[in-house]
């Protein structure tokens, strides 16, 4: 996520601006993404406090950067986002947490993400990524094929054939596209799962 209109457009706050607000949802998914984080932040953060987790997790990146929280717009945010270079501001976020290295989640069923992932990505050892596994296993019979298209090695019955997670590629756990062996069945997984 990069600038204040990815982190307000997070599913988390989207899901919470359905719930107070009067706009219904083929409305939001018309606007711009700038227009999206505008709804939220004037539904979440103007007309209502923000006390949800999620809310405060965006007044807490704001108050971070020295950026105002009580405006009912969000101007000075964008420019201070659009006046950052992206290596510059990881540097200083991953800084601030004190952190060297995050995890991620990829889901190969996104596909904006799997655009990325499988037209190739240079690898940052910041940046550790792991498969998002709950889509993909709550409807094994219909992603299974969205799987196949992609390359990975699956079949319907989600057999001992279905090795989508091993290819040519040596185990990286920072690398998605690594798909490292796991000794459990995914069928066996499935069971175990209440989709």
């Amino acid at each position: 996520m990069w600038g204040i209109d990815e982190l307000l457009t997070y599913h988390y706050l989207e899901a919470e601006f359905f719930r107070c607000s009067d706009t219904r949802p083929e409305q939001y998914w018309s606007l711009s993404k700038r227009d999206q984080a505008d709804a939220i932040w004037r539904a979440l953060f103007v007309e209502n406090t923000p006390v949800s987790e999620a809310t405060r997790g965006i007044i807490a990146v704001l108050k971070a950067f020295h950026l105002p929280t009580d405006r009912p717009d969000l101007a000075e945010a964008r420019s201070f986002f659009k006046a950052q270079t992206l290596e510059a501001h990881i540097h200083k976020v991953f800084q601030m947490a004190g952190v060297s290295t995050v995890v991620m989640t990829n889901d190969p069923l996104d596909p904006e993400e799997a655009a990325v992932w499988l037209n190739g990505v240079a690898s940052d050892k910041q940046f550790c990524a792991v498969l998002r596994l709950d889509r993909i296993l709550c409807n094994w019979t219909t992603h299974w094929q969205v799987l196949a298209g992609q390359g990975y090695r699956v079949d319907e019955q989600a057999s001992g054939k279905s090795g989508w997670w091993t290819g040519t590629s040596a185990c990286n756990p920072c690398t998605w596209r690594s798909r490292c062996r796991t000794p459990s069945n995914i069928r066996a997984t499935l069971s175990a799962i209440d989709c």
